[in-house]
């Protein structure tokens, strides 16, 4: 723009031309986060930015992956990640919640993350890197899929909680197994049940689960399951 040139090399870029056309360049490729540079938490006040999560008072938000490769009907994940999902390494994770824990204290975390269980290997390794480095940290995951979750074994379960994990945010969306197969959501009411049990045993572990309504469709029946 500065120097008046075509923006029709520029991809990720949509305009007008002249006669007033739109024109849409190709997208932009996703960004790999492990090549970014590290974010400069120096520029400004942690303190300020932590806030009272999962029964736990100063956790930050972190972000350690985008994106969600599932078809969730209503996700604004499909059009703006186009179900893709990137992540940063388990080695790169670790060193985030360590870095922000001995540089500035911060002792609880809740990754944002569209779905941080996307790839069960990834969190796995997370969690045995975290015990590994000693880290005494608490973690509050906001997205977590049913069926991610129904792949671990109790095994797992009790790696996640020694590595400090707390809230386990799940999506299950609705009670009704017709709603759930319209909105494309990959899982089924007894399927999140089961889950449910399974958690049960894991005392440390504090499932929330979100639910919507006004889908499309949707009966009162459909609502009230």
């Amino acid at each position: 723009l500065e120097k008046g040139q075509d923006l029709a090399g520029i991809n990720g870029v949509s305009y007008k031309d002249g006669s007033g056309h739109i024109k849409h360049n190709k997208d932009r490729a996703a960004v790999d986060l492990n090549v970014l540079p590290p974010t400069p938490w120096h520029l400004v006040d942690i303190k300020r930015y932590l806030h009272r999560s999962f029964h736990q008072d100063n956790v930050l938000n972190v972000e350690t992956s985008r994106g969600c490769p599932f078809p969730c009907t209503f996700c604004y994940c499909t059009t703006f990640h186009k179900r893709g999902w990137k992540s940063l390494s388990p080695d790169k994770t670790v060193e985030l919640f360590k870095e922000l824990n001995s540089k500035y204290g911060v002792k609880s975390f809740q990754p944002v993350d569209d779905n941080f269980f996307v790839d069960v290997h990834r969190a796995k390794a997370v969690m045995k890197g975290i015990i590994d480095e000693g880290l005494d940290i608490k973690m509050g995951f906001q997205g977590v899929r049913v069926d991610s979750m129904a792949r671990l074994s109790h095994d797992d379960l009790a790696l996640l909680e020694k590595a400090g994990s707390i809230l386990l945010q799940f999506g299950v969306e609705s009670g009704s197994d017709r709603v759930l197969n319209l909105i494309k959501k990959g899982l089924t009411r007894q399927l999140a049940i089961d889950t449910n049990k399974k958690l049960a045993r894991h005392g440390q572990l504090l499932p929330f689960y979100n639910f919507m309504c006004g889908f499309p469709t949707e009966t009162k029946e459909d609502l009230f399951q």
